[in-house]
C-alpha cells in the first residue's frame, strides 16, 4: 500500500509540516546557492524556504561565478556559523540592515 503523500509538498502526510508554515513577506532578498546533491534529500530545508518566504531565489549547481548576486544590486552577506565566524553586526554596515539579523549568533 503506498504512503498518502501531501499535495502541497509532496512528502508523506505522516511528515508533512505544511500546516505550521507562514507565509512571510521578505523585505530583503535571499539568494540560496544550493549543491546539485542536495535537491533531492529527503530533509530539504531550502524547499521549505521557498514555501514561505515570498522574496528568495535558488541556484542549484556547483559552480557559480557570483554574476546572480551581483546583479541584484546588494552586497552578499554570506550567513553561516563556522570557525572564524564574525557577527553580523561587525560587518561594515555596507548594504545590509543588521537588525534583521541580530537574533542569529553561531
Amino acid at each position: 500500500m503506498k504512503r498518502r503523500k501531501c499535495e502541497k509538498c509532496g512528502r508523506a502526510l505522516k511528515v508533512c509540516l505544511c500546516p505550521w508554515l507562514t507565509d512571510i513577506d521578505n523585505q530583503h532578498a535571499i539568494l540560496i546557492l544550493r549543491h546539485k546533491s542536495e535537491v533531492k534529500h529527503a530533509l530539504n530545508t531550502v524547499e521549505i524556504l521557498k514555501r514561505c518566504l515570498t522574496n528568495i531565489t535558488v541556484l542549484d549547481g556547483e559552480v557559480f561565478d557570483g554574476s546572480e548576486c551581483l546583479r541584484s544590486g546588494f552586497t552578499p552577506v554570506l550567513i553561516f556559523p563556522g570557525e572564524g565566524a564574525q557577527q553580523v553586526d561587525e560587518l561594515p554596515p555596507q548594504n545590509i540592515d543588521t537588525k534583521y539579523f541580530q537574533h542569529i549568533t553561531t
